[in-house]
This record gives structure tokens, sequence and C-alpha cells, in this order.
């Protein structure tokens, strides 16, 4: 999937209705993209919900995009004592 939420359907609706959540709330709601019955969609919840999501970025109120940054596993390495 790529991020850019603007071209999904549904994306204006889903910026309505997270600065109408935000203004209402005091908490910051976000745009994000999601996988609903098969078809990319846009929906809207706050920034923990959007990183739960697996999305890669999310859209604030104001129209900014903010990357969202995948943890990467740490490689781990077995230390190896020479037998002596």
């Amino acid at each position: 999937m790529s991020c850019n939420c603007k071209k999904i359907d549904n994306f204006k609706h889903a910026l309505n209705q997270a600065k109408r959540l935000t203004k209402n709330t005091g908490v910051q709601h976000v745009v994000f993209k999601v996988n609903f019955q098969g078809k990319e969609t846009a929906t809207y919840g706050t920034v923990e919900s959007a990183e739960k999501s697996g999305a890669c970025c999310y859209y604030t109120t104001e129209g900014k995009e903010i990357k969202i940054s995948k943890p990467t596993p740490k490689k781990t390495t077995k230390k190896v004592e020479d037998k002596k």
C-alpha cells in the first residue's frame, strides 16, 4: 500500500470527522488508510489507533502527512569465546 490517502475514497469525509472529533474531545484525531473488505479506504481515529492499524502514515487535521516508522528488529549476535 502506498501512503497517499488523499486519493483514496472517503478521505474528505474522514478528514471532516477527524476535525470534528478533535474539536469536540480535545484529543488529536488523524486520517489514515485501511483495507476494508478488500478495498483501500480512508478512516479516522487517534494517533495510537493509526499506529496500531499498521498504516504507513497518517494525516493530521491540518493536512500534514506523518510517516509511521516501523521499529526494525535488532540483530542479535552470540559471542563465541575461543577455547584455548
